[in-house]
């Protein structure tokens, strides 16, 4: 698992997580997962979350839109906790249908102990540990602000006080409401050809534009809306088993909370070879 990225607002002081928020709307299509979130504790304010496959490149992109922010409001990003498991099958391991556990499951700081992490620019590598021959190559389209925090202060751990590092970033909604991510595998020293702050932005478009057109494949009109909108997301799942490393398997678990972010086949229709 090359990383969890989670979300939230500051206001007044006070951090209020996507994944704790009491309403949430889930839209699962093809390569294509939008969450709608909002709470009464932060009345007017919505957040509309997106996450795409890239369409090029092995990772993923994710675009956040928030309406009704209030003065003050800030909206807190993190992304950290790259680990690996010997011997067992990723495909499988983060399959939501397999491990029910994983839809409820939360962030665990001790995940994050052995990371290693550089910060360059706005932007940043993360691997599992200082061996590792992968690892991931994040940016946010605000890099202001970028840095290295510990996982347990974040989420308030009461765990022992190893270091377990994370990376963070803080945007002022006021300034920018509309905000892009996006997180590629790499092999370790390498970099992407295109570092751009820009770049994540376009990442996203681009994987959003390839989903789009994915969908438009297969339609079927039946009295059953849930089949009508399984079969538009065949098409992904087809691409998937054709290119296995980029779009096989999804494993979103909860808003702001992603693993990987490869999203296709399994989590939406399930039970594919």
């Amino acid at each position: 698992m090359h990383g969890t990225l989670q979300l939230g607002i500051i206001r007044r002081g006070r951090t209020h997580w996507l994944h704790e928020m009491a309403d949430l709307t889930m839209e699962f299509r093809a390569s294509h997962v939008c969450w709608t979130i909002r709470d009464a504790k932060l009345k007017g304010l919505t957040i509309t979350l997106e996450a795409v496959p890239l369409s090029d490149e092995v990772g993923f992109a994710t675009r956040a839109k928030v309406e009704g922010a209030k003065p003050g409001d800030i909206l807190i990003w993190a992304y950290g906790g790259a680990v690996t498991w010997p011997g067992k099958n990723m495909h499988w391991e983060m399959d939501p249908l397999r491990e029910t556990s994983l839809v409820s499951s939360r962030f665990d700081p001790a995940s994050s102990e052995k990371n290693q992490i550089r910060v360059r620019a706005g932007s940043f590598t993360l691997s599992a540990a200082r061996a590792a021959a992968r690892q991931t190559f994040g940016q946010c389209s605000i890099s202001r602000g970028v840095e290295v925090a510990d996982a347990a202060t974040i989420f308030k751990s009461t765990q022992d006080a190893a270091a377990r590092p994370l990376v963070i970033g803080k945007i002022d909604l006021q300034a920018s409401h509309e905000i892009a991510w996006s997180f590629l595998r790499t092999e370790k020293g390498s970099a992407p050809v295109n570092g751009s702050t820009t770049a994540p932005m376009r990442r996203f478009l681009g994987g959003l534009e390839q989903a789009t057109q994915r969908g438009k494949r297969l339609i079927i009109e039946t009295p059953d809306a849930r089949l009508n909108a399984v079969a538009a997301m065949l098409p992904a799942a087809i691409d998937g088993s054709r290119d296995p490393g980029r779009h096989h398997h999804s494993a979103p678990r909860c808003p702001g909370s992603y693993h990987d972010g490869f999203f296709a086949a399994r989590g939406g229709v399930g039970g594919l070879p």
